[in-house]
């Protein structure tokens, strides 16, 4: 069974989610993960239904989580068909709770990277997604929506919408927005010796996009470019480094070790367009510092972007035109996946512990 998120106002802070009768202690789990992530992202306000048909014990564990999380029970809501105001997703489930739709609208241009990520990551939530199936939401979502704020030109005001459709399969997404007509290429190249030599960023998430979905296509409608892609439900083992929510903001430690010249930073959270440049600061400041080999401890990291790859590409490119050298330990299997898809495991190491720094690189 899932939970049925009928809506979310950016706004107003509020999030509307209904708990099926009859859920068994795998649903209450996700429940009480969901609503961590929905704090996560700002929404304080969770107003909780439960379906008709519950029994008491299960109206009464929902009601004690739903409490540890400050949210409020109300009796289930209809579903909505209204076609949702800016800032705000509607949801709408079918009967047999098998089919589920979801409408977001967002006119705030400085603010809907964060939104429509957010919104993403709680449908997946709310529809059980397996952990590979999320990420790929969420990296699809992130990368179109980070693409039309950075590069879009609007002669209107900015709009972008997104439909999610769910089903046993997986996800089904539209992605539009009132930008000027941009070219796109079916599978683009990215020079990533290129990204060393000048320390370029860019063009890396279009060629996530063209293949981390199991299908994806552009075109030009109504005035609007809409993007149309497929993520699978993929069902792999989870992976204990991975936490749930994929929505906490970034922090950094610093971890001395005994190997000379070496320090590990150990990121937790999302290194995405708005967090990259925290990330960045402290990177800097290591390497000022006379840090000559840098070891990446991802174990706390819950999501990485094209921004964080970039700043990845561009810090090995410094360290090593000084003889230095940039690492990777713990790596979460979903940050693996995307690494594979771009063909970036020749540009970077990984290893098991600091010590192995000290090892010969690759060509030496």
């Amino acid at each position: 069974m899932r939970l049925i998120l009928r809506q979310i106002d950016f706004e107003r802070g509020t999030v509307v989610v209904v708990v099926p009768a009859g859920a068994a202690d795998g649903m209450i789990d996700r429940f009480d993960r969901f609503l961590a992530a929905c704090a996560e992202a700002g929404l304080d306000d969770v107003r909780v239904g439960l379906a008709p048909g519950a029994t008491d014990l299960q109206r009464a564990v929902v009601e004690s989580v739903a409490a540890r999380h400050g949210a409020r029970t109300a009796p289930a809501t209809g579903a909505s068909r209204h076609r949702p105001r800016a800032e705000c997703l509607v949801g709408n489930a079918d009967e047999g709770n098998a089919r589920y739709d979801a409408r977001l609208r967002l006119a705030s241009r400085a603010r809907a990277v964060e939104r429509a990520t957010a919104a993403a990551v709680l449908v997946a939530m709310a529809r059980d997604a397996d952990d590979g199936a999320r990420a790929d939401l969420q990296m699809c979502v992130h990368e179109l929506v980070t693409n039309t704020v950075e590069h879009g030109v609007f002669r209107d005001a900015f709009e972008v919408r997104l439909d999610v459709r769910a089903d046993a399969e997986g996800f089904r997404v539209a992605y539009g927005d009132r930008a000027e007509p941009f070219a796109t290429h079916p599978r683009p190249v990215v020079d990533l010796d290129g990204h060393f030599e000048r320390g370029s960023r860019r063009g890396l998430g279009l060629q996530i996009l063209a293949r981390l979905p199991a299908s994806i296509r552009y075109r030009r409608l109504s005035g609007w470019n809409v993007t149309e892609f497929r993520v699978q439900r993929r069902r792999r083992p989870a992976d204990p480094r991975e936490r749930s929510n994929a929505m906490a903001r970034i922090s950094t430690e610093i971890v001395p070790c005994d190997v000379p010249g070496t320090t590990v930073v150990r990121p937790s959270g999302t290194i995405d367009s708005s967090t990259t440049q925290l990330l960045e600061e402290q990177i800097t400041r290591v390497i000022d510092e006379g840090g000559r080999y840098i070891v990446i401890d991802l174990r706390g990291v819950d999501f990485v972007s094209s921004a964080g790859i970039g700043l990845f590409l561009g810090t090995a490119a410094r360290l090593r035109s000084s003889g230095g050298d940039l690492a990777f330990m713990n790596m979460p299997s979903h940050v693996r996946e995307v690494f594979e898809i771009i063909n970036l495991a020749p540009y970077f190491r990984t290893v098991d512990s600091p010590e192995e720094m000290v090892a010969p690189t690759r060509g030496e």
